[in-house]
């Protein structure tokens, strides 16, 4: 069934084909190829997954969202926290904001954040960075506002007004739909399909009373025919849903991120089992039970527009590729959700907020000086206050950076994609991204920071999972299995000496490994982007990817276990040290610091 609807004037150009028109939910159905339109499996999410368990559609669905009830003003606190937002878009918005503010050393706990809000804005926080006292260091403030177009606002953290406590709650728009289904699709050497979909509930990984985030793993399974005889890559969904907006963020990884094991022992678990190199003939993702899929980014990633796979709306991300061993690729999708019985100007609203997250995200930025008060920023504070031109010099880097030609599907988005290269450039005490954009209040710098830091993911040292023990016999040179000596090959060895699959990599043939990504060697190794980008968004996935490389920093620098048990060049001991800090300071993982210290004290000194 094809229904459509008066849409938006700016997404009357977006191809597409709904699965909910004047509320009605699909249930799951057989879906075809793209080119065969032939049956096959369907599947995805019911009653329990990501949206599923809503009351059927009917009543008054009410406003959508908002702000709701103004919360308090408080009182000043003593040490000036503020903040700025800016609405670049020509959108009007309404927004929840997460907006991470700094604290000082020996300041407050977790329990005192019950206590603090934005003033004027009921407020919830998710700690998520601490002192060594074990006081916050950095927190992220959650809440909802409204920004005309082109608007800036300052906002102050006051104490004495009652936080937002208590359990997530999805947006009533949102509940109405009760038959979301997304997921992925992947094509093999030979056209073969394989899809997975996010179902049940998924792992819990952030939750307040405004926001939750979930993660879904999955591997995809052919549709039809035997195909290569196992799964065939994986999806990893990280799903964040509003209580004050309509929507759902579907933060999609395509992955050939298996951890592997060089004995498996029978297991049926598909982690176990690593794929290597692996073409992709077509690669979409799949949505349908929402009012509008809508993907971020969709010009600068290379986002085909949406056809119909079966009841599917299908975005194709990539055509005629390869995903390398250990590569992944993040991308995100918003699904927006609008009843039938809506009013126009809630329609309206809604509608308008998802063009402004599209065409301009917004970011909230802490002012230089309440970082330069806290010391907050990074692992030693900063930074100084910059020259007097700062801003011009920070809007002409943004500038300089998004009118280039490095995005598409495997572009460096202007980061160094060979990691050794010479002089250490993704290295620094704090990223020069975060550090100009707090020299010069440039939020659109924070975009920059965004987008290197998600590239990221196509580096080849993904393995899902990863969890390396201090003893074990295993190196990780450059995030993947070193093969050359004996020990722990997590399967790669095995693969390499007889290779199962050998007619599913031809597209990987004579090209570069990982499309001329590479992993860190000991002397360039680096956590500086994802650790920044994390300080300022609270990012899910990025947050995983700092303890995987907490992991394979261990599985590099080894205590007692190849040429690495000896002591390395000063940059390199120094780059991983100031990587383990890091790791642990996002993380809180004890055995990583436990590690560090180890390392210091049994083969540094």
């Amino acid at each position: 069934m094809t229904c459509t609807k008066n849409a938006h004037p700016s997404l009357r150009a977006w191809p597409r084909h709904l699965a909910v028109c004047a509320a009605l939910a699909f249930g799951a159905c057989g879906v075809g190829t793209e080119e065969d339109g032939g049956a096959g499996g369907g599947g995805g999410t019911t009653s329990g997954g990501p949206t599923g368990g809503g009351p059927e559609p009917g009543g008054d669905p009410g406003a959508g969202g908002g702000p709701g009830a103004p919360g308090g003003t408080g009182n000043p606190r003593e040490v000036g926290l503020d903040f700025t937002v800016e609405n670049d878009s020509t959108f009007a918005r309404t927004e929840t904001i997460r907006a991470s503010v700094p604290f000082p050393r020996g300041g407050y706990t977790t329990a005192d954040l019950d206590n603090m809000v934005v003033s004027g804005h009921q407020t919830a926080w998710m700690p998520m960075q601490f002192w060594p006292d074990g006081r916050v260091k950095l927190a992220q403030a959650q809440f909802t506002d409204q920004l005309a177009p082109s608007e800036a606002k300052q906002y102050l953290v006051a104490r004495d007004e009652a936080a937002l406590t208590g359990a997530f709650e999805r947006n009533p728009w949102v509940t109405q739909f009760g038959d979301l289904q997304f997921g992925a699709e992947v094509r093999d050497t030979f056209q073969v399909p394989y899809r997975s979909f996010a179902t049940g509930t998924g792992e819990l990984l952030q939750t307040s009373p405004l926001v939750e985030t979930r993660r879904y793993r999955t591997y995809h399974e052919a549709v039809s025919g035997p195909g290569i005889g196992r799964d065939y890559l994986t999806s990893t969904y990280y799903v964040t849903e509003f209580r004050d907006m309509p929507y759902v963020f579907v933060d999609w990884v395509l992955g050939n991120d298996y951890l592997g094991a060089d004995d498996p022992a029978g297991s049926a678990d598909p982690n176990l089992y690593a794929l290597g190199d692996a073409d992709v003939r077509a690669a979409y993702f799949l949505c349908k039970g929402a009012t509008e899929c809508m993907p971020y980014r969709q010009a600068t990633e290379n986002i085909q527009p949406a056809t119909a796979l079966g009841d599917y709306d299908g975005f194709k991300v990539m055509q005629d590729t390869y995903l390398s061993d250990g590569q992944t690729r993040r991308y995100r999708f918003v699904l927006r959700f609008e009843p039938s019985g809506a009013a126009q100007a809630d329609k309206d609203r809604w509608r308008d907020t998802a063009d402004a997250i599209l065409q301009k995200p917004m970011y909230a930025l802490a002012s230089h000086s309440a970082w330069e008060q806290t010391a907050a920023a990074g692992l030693v504070g900063g930074p100084l206050e910059g020259p007097s031109d700062s801003k011009s010099r920070a809007t002409s880097e943004y500038n300089s950076w998004a009118g280039s030609s490095w995005f598409g599907t495997f572009g460096g988005r202007g980061d160094a994609t060979w990691s050794a290269t010479t002089g250490t450039p993704r290295n620094h005490p704090l990223s020069p991204e975060l550090a100009h954009a707090i020299q010069g209040q440039h939020h659109r710098l924070l975009e920059k920071l965004e987008q290197k830091a998600w590239i990221q993911s196509v580096r080849p040292y993904h393995l899902y999972g990863l969890e390396v023990g201090a003893e074990q016999p295993i190196l990780l040179y450059t995030g993947l299995p070193f093969q050359v000596i004996a020990g722990e090959h997590l399967g790669r060895k095995t693969l390499h000496d007889n290779d199962p699959y050998p007619a599913y990599r031809t597209l990987s043939a004579n090209q570069p490994t990982a499309h001329g990504w590479s992993g860190y060697d000991h002397e360039h190794f680096t956590v500086d982007l994802l650790f920044d980008y994390w300080t300022i968004s609270g990012d899910a996935w990025a947050l995983e990817e700092i303890r995987q490389l907490g992991q394979s920093v261990k599985g590099l620098l080894r205590l007692n276990y190849s040429v690495m048990q000896y002591v390395q060049p000063t940059r390199a001991e120094g780059w991983v040290m100031q990587a383990f800090a890091q790791v642990y300071q996002a993380t809180q993982d004890e055995s990583i610091k436990d590690y560090a210290m180890r390392r210091v004290n049994e083969v540094v000194e």
